[in-house]
């Protein structure tokens, strides 16, 4: 099921009336009915900041300015084909997705083919951003830490397969070597004020994405700012992604809360979005791309990676 935060913003009202007694039996059922089909953004909209957040998490993970457009463009046609191409060839979720990764990888290799990308990994991990499990990863974690082993089992399960369809979308399109050698890396871009401003505007596009209501847009995206600047602060001064991760996630979920207090609104709704900038999901493509490509001791490296990464976004929430 899709992510519709501004459903638990509602309920988190709703709970508010009734517990103040200003809210009927009658009027509780009429606005439950409301929530269930409440929506902020039309697909139109979904499509735009689809595109938007993977352009910002490009940049963000250092790609140049034509790797950004690339990325902008993939995110664009792979949410196209998320919404109306994908339901018709299959009602699996799992062949869904890996029906989604394969057009992303294959979007991504046509763009660098044609000279717009120059990087074939900085695209794909911004657009794979779209798809890369890392609510239901994150959430796992994080039931796990509270001893509730039945939900963080089944949410570990759920991001664990939807990362495997990724694997297996991407990486066998990978495999076809589409890009005919483009893939030297490119020189260290970006400063950090670009950087923030990148991770705002791609948190915020996500928030969308989510169905964040839109007066909260602008609060998420200083959240993933203000935690990717934490880790980049901790990372100059301890060159450690764990330390640095395990920091900005715990400083995020303060933020979160006092956020949440001001605007009484629920702390997942910040929480939640703005820890997408931490979420690993370049390691989850380069899991991936390396066990496609037979490196298998990469593949286990970056897929331990992962787990560690995920572990501390778990204990700094």
């Amino acid at each position: 099921a899709p992510t519709i935060l501004c459903r638990v913003d509602a309920l988190n009202d709703l709970t508010r009336k009734i517990a103040a007694g200003k809210c009927g039996p009658y009027e509780m059922r009429m606005r439950l009915e409301q929530i269930e089909h409440m929506k902020v953004l039309e697909n139109r909209g979904k499509v735009l900041v689809a595109g938007i957040g993977s352009a910002g998490f490009c940049y963000l993970f250092q790609g140049s300015l034509r790797d950004t457009a690339a990325a902008f463009v993939t995110g664009v046609l792979l949410y196209l084909f998320l919404l109306y191409a994908a339901p018709r060839f299959s009602s699996s979720r799992m062949m869904q997705t890996i029906m989604t990764s394969s057009v992303l990888a294959l979007c991504c290799c046509l763009l660098c083919w044609i000279g717009l990308g120059e990087s074939l990994d900085h695209v794909m991990i911004g657009a794979v951003f779209t798809l890369a499990p890392g609510v239901p990863l994150t959430n796992s974690i994080r039931n796990f830490l509270e001893n509730d082993y039945l939900s963080g089992l089944i949410r570990f399960v759920d991001a664990f397969l939807t990362a495997g369809c990724i694997a297996i979308g991407v990486g066998g399109t990978a495999v076809l070597d589409v890009c005919d050698g483009r893939y030297a890396l490119m020189e260290m871009a970006g400063e950090i004020l670009g950087q923030l401003l990148t991770a705002c505007v791609g948190t915020a596009a996500f928030s969308a994405l989510f169905g964040v209501p839109k007066k909260y847009w602008l609060d998420c995206g200083i959240c993933g700012a203000v935690g990717w600047g934490v880790y980049l602060a901790v990372m100059a001064a301890y060159q450690t992604p764990i330390i640095g991760t395990f920091t900005a996630s715990a400083v995020l979920t303060m933020l979160s809360r006092c956020l949440a207090i001001q605007r009484k609104a629920p702390t997942i709704l910040f929480l939640v979005c703005g820890i997408f900038p931490l979420v690993p999901g370049a390691a989850i493509y380069y899991t991936a791309y390396n066990f496609f490509m037979g490196q298998e001791a990469l593949a286990l490296q970056y897929g331990m990676d992962t787990i560690k990464m995920a572990v501390a976004i778990g204990l700094g929430i």
